[in-house]
This record gives C-alpha cells, sequence and structure tokens, in this order.
C-alpha cells in the first residue's frame, strides 16, 4: 500500500506459512507444534555403524512457536518467524547447532562436550545452562542468562564475555559486545505463553505484537514510538484484545488494526 510521508513502518506483513516445517537434506515435512517434537535418538541407533551427519533445520512461522528436545535431550524453545539446525547426532567433544530469531534453551550438561550455538554476530558457547538468544534485527544480538555460564565468542572463536545469571551480551552491528543486567523474568516469558513488557518502548511491544499476530506495525505518529509501557498478555488471546489494553494504557484509542497493519495514530 501507498505510505504518506512522515509514515514509520516498524514492521512488514509478510506471507507467512500456518505450520512449522522441518527440512532434512532438502526434504520438508510439516510437524505437528501442540506437543513438544523430541530428536533423541534410540539407543539401538546410536550403536549402528552408518554415523551420517543429516543436517536438520526447524522453521517456525509467524504466528506459531515450538519446543523441541535435540538428540542429547536437551530443551530448546522457537519463538515465531525463527529457525534452528542441529545434526541427527551430535559428535563426541562438540555440540553445535545455528539458529536464528529468537530461542531459549535449556542445554543438558556433559563436561565432555560444550555447546555451541552459531549465529552470524556472534557464538554462544556453554557446558550446561539456560539462555534465551535473540536476533531478530540482525545487526543487534542479545543473549539473556537465566542459569549457568556462558562464553560469548567472535564467529573466528576469540573471546569476547563471560555472562553470569542475569546478565545480557548485546553485539551491535559493528560487532561491538557490550555486557548488561537483565530481567530475565521479563526476557523468558514468551516461554510460558505471554507477552511481558517491562517498561519497554511501544515500537519494540508492537513489533513483537506484529511478529507473533503476523501483522505489519506503522506509525502515522513517531511521537509515541519511544513512550514506555509496562504490558502483558496472553500470546493464545486474538490481537483485538491486546491492542485494548494498550489504548487504556495509553488512555487514548490510538491503535488500531487496519487490513494486515497494526496503525498507531
Amino acid at each position: 500500500g501507498h505510505t504518506v510521508m512522515g509514515d514509520y513502518i516498524a514492521l512488514s506483513h509478510k506471507e507467512s506459512p500456518r505450520h512449522v516445517s522441518l527440512e532434512t537434506e532438502g526434504r520438508e515435512d510439516v510437524l505437528d507444534a501442540t506437543e513438544p517434537i523430541s530428536f533423541v535418538p534410540e539407543p539401538e541407533v546410536v550403536a549402528t555403524a552408518d554415523r551420517t551427519d543429516k543436517y536438520r533445520k526447524i522453521s517456525t512461522p509467524r504466528g506459531m512457536g515450538v519446543k523441541i528436545i535435540l538428540p542429547d535431550s536437551s530443551e530448546v524453545w522457537l519463538n515465531a518467524d525463527s529457525y534452528i539446525e542441529f545434526p541427527e547426532r551430535f559428535r563426541k567433544g562438540v555440540r553445535m547447532v545455528a539458529v536464528s530469531g529468537e530461542v531459549f534453551f535449556k542445554i543438558t550438561p556433559d563436561a565432555s562436550s560444550p555447546f555451541i550455538v552459531k549465529s552470524p554476530q556472534i557464538d554462544v558457547r556453554v557446558l550446561g545452562t539456560e539462555f534465551n538468544f535473540n536476533n531478530y534485527s540482525p545487526d543487534n544480538t542479545q543473549v539473556a542468562l537465566v542459569s549457568g555460564k556462558v562464553d560469548i565468542l567472535s564467529p573466528e572463536g576469540s573471546g569476547l564475555a563471560t555472562l553470569s545469571p542475569g546478565e545480557a551480551a548485546v553485539c551491535d552491528a559493528d560487532g561491538t559486545v557490550e555486557v548488561e543486567k537483565v530481567d530475565t523474568y521479563a526476557l523468558t516469558q514468551w516461554v510460558e505463553g505471554f507477552f511481558y513488557f517491562d517498561d519497554i518502548p511501544l515500537i519494540d511491544v508492537l513489533r513483537e505484537l506484529g511478529r507473533w499476530y503476523n501483522m505489519g506495525v506503522v506509525f502515522h505518529n513517531r511521537d509515541v514510538m519511544t513512550k514506555k509501557v509496562h504490558f502483558s498478555a496472553i500470546r493464545t488471546e486474538p490481537v483485538g484484545l491486546a491492542i485494548e489494553s494498550l489504548n487504556r494504557l495509553l488512555n487514548v484509542a490510538q491503535i488500531k488494526v487496519v487490513g494486515h497493519d497494526i496503525v498507531v495514530d
């Protein structure tokens, strides 16, 4: 559609499939995402001589998440519009996955095999821990640690930071990593099925709603983009309820749904 001068498109609507997909060696399967999906191998499968390194890639569309159990029993939650790639079996000595979007990890401890999460900006190295990974914005990657310990590495493997629980590493466009204190409760509520924003700019809140409900986000009024709100909602409820609550918070009905977009006047 056309936009008037001054509109700010915070997120564009995109056609998105209505299913979670699994790609294995070029073959695509549709997954039932209502239950956790386990990839823990059968013991006899592991014992065979056929040690293929098939890669699996699980992708979520906008509006759907999924829980996966990796071959080493680590638990992984994928938020909407995200993916994870992992081998059919982890080799001894290292467990490596690649991700994009937002992913929460609960890693099974194994001192002999560090767990490595690869992304374009930074890699995360863990032994056993719980952390949230987010790179929805390609020039801003955030790793927030809930428990345990993680090392943040450059893609070349040099150490950039080590996190303690309640800390996040934020990597910006030029690769600079800053460590800051974060509220991990707020950051991980999506895993429990809630939107939860504590003093967060309206633009970030609406981007998250847009990704989940598969809508664009357009600001006619740029002045409110940075207005901070405290807001929570249940992710299974319709978008209209979340928008009603936000309008009540703002004391003015300035957010509405127009076609595929959330529009702010």
